[in-house]
């Protein structure tokens, strides 16, 4: 890494709610990984996976001590996104993630579809969640749904976090949510992700049409795609787009949901200051046994 990405990476291990781990042997450092939630706790992103080690022994043990901690936190699952040709992706399968599918990267103009309309496009409201949560199942394959979340909340919580500059479009027909796209502002650059119905042919052109459109500025376009959006490839692809990179999806169950099958009555001991809940302690420590106990 030139210094310039050492200094990017350090300052990005500072940002709220990151949790890293560094492993030192005196002055040597064969590993450093950071971790953040995404939408919710229950579901997490590694940030950073730097790795000084061809067989990845030091990164297995680093991972053992991320997943305890992110498991405490009340984290579920655990995602990662690499470079195909990573060695990482082979240590990462070795520590327990799975790949759930790849994306590839494309890179090009502005783009625009004459004589498509985007009258059925608008901006994502509150209201939208549920149709949104339809149109992920229809248009999402299921070994994509088993990872990121068969539930609603499960969905809610792997949602990838964006920054206060995103926006989303909402393509509607027949009073249903046919496509979704989402723009990512960086700088001068922006990132296009989305999601339409199989059965909806005009989605993908209105809502590219209308997104690019109305992002003012924008220099440099990427669109990232799953590789089951095969369409969305083809049309960027005429529109002057081509690939930049192609990177594997994986994911890593940390621990399995707990129910507390009852709630008990809250006992209060008068006299001591402050005064202490021990029902509150009591439930408190069986969720962190329990999530031990089942941390995989």
């Amino acid at each position: 890494m030139s210094k310039r990405e050492v200094m990017s990476s350090a300052a990005s291990l500072r940002s709220k709610n990151t949790h890293s781990l560094t492993l030192a042997h005196g002055r040597y450092v064969p590993a450093i990984v950071a971790a953040r939630p995404r939408a919710t706790v229950r579901a997490w992103e590694m940030t950073q996976l730097l790795v000084d080690s061809p067989d990845g022994a030091t990164c297995r043990d680093v991972f053992g001590i991320l997943f305890r901690e992110i498991a405490h936190r009340g984290g579920e699952r655990l995602f990662l996104r690499l470079r195909e040709d990573d060695p990482l992706v082979r240590i990462a399968a070795s520590c327990g993630f799975t790949k759930y599918g790849e994306e590839t990267l494309l890179a090009g103009p502005k783009v625009s579809f004459p004589g498509v309309s985007t009258e059925s496009v608008r901006e994502v409201k509150p209201v939208d969640e549920h149709d949104l949560f339809r149109l992920y199942n229809a248009s999402t394959p299921s070994r994509a749904r088993f990872a990121l979340g068969m539930t609603a909340d499960q969905w809610r919580a792997a949602r990838e976090p964006a920054g206060w500059r995103t926006r989303e479009y909402i393509y509607r027909q027949d009073d249903a949510a046919q496509g979704w796209a989402q723009v990512i502002r960086k700088g001068r650059s922006a990132i296009l992700t989305l999601m339409s119905h199989p059965n909806a042919d005009d989605a993908i052109p209105a809502l590219v049409t209308h997104a690019m459109s109305r992002s003012w500025g924008v220099g440099n376009w990427y669109v990232l795609t799953g590789d089951h959006q095969g369409r969305l490839q083809a049309l960027m692809g005429q529109r002057g787009h081509w690939e930049v990179a192609r990177y594997v999806t994986m994911a890593r169950a940390i621990t399995s949901p707990v129910t507390v099958a009852e709630a008990r009555r809250a006992v209060r001991i008068s006299g001591l200051n402050p005064a202490v809940d021990l029902s509150e302690r009591y439930q408190s420590s069986t969720r962190e046994k329990s999530y031990a106990a089942r941390n995989s």
